[in-house]
């Protein structure tokens, strides 16, 4: 089996090892399944979470075709920072 993660936003595919996939799923207390099924490259999160914060999360999540539930699972498990979109509120 290659060991391969394929972004879910953009397709493209980068060539990975063992070690660092059991590492952070681990990490996050999933499998590894479950984190690739996640993926999003490293470039393309960092656009979203600007999309986010220029917009907001449904939006987005609507550009890209996706349910909101998705899309905070892809900010969710990728990178090394937590990120939680932010409600504005005004009154």
């Amino acid at each position: 089996m290659r060991n391969t993660l394929k972004c879910n936003i953009t397709g493209a595919e980068r060539v990975t090892n063992v070690p660092y996939l059991n590492r952070r799923a681990d990490r996050l207390g999933i499998t590894v399944e479950e984190y690739k099924e996640n993926y999003v490259a490293k470039k393309t999160l960092a656009d979203i979470k600007v999309e986010i914060a220029e917009a907001d999360i449904d939006s987005v999540s609507t550009k890209y075709g996706i349910t909101v539930d998705t899309l905070s699972d892809y900010i969710k498990f990728n990178g090394k920072n937590r990120f939680v979109p932010a409600t504005l509120v005004t009154a």
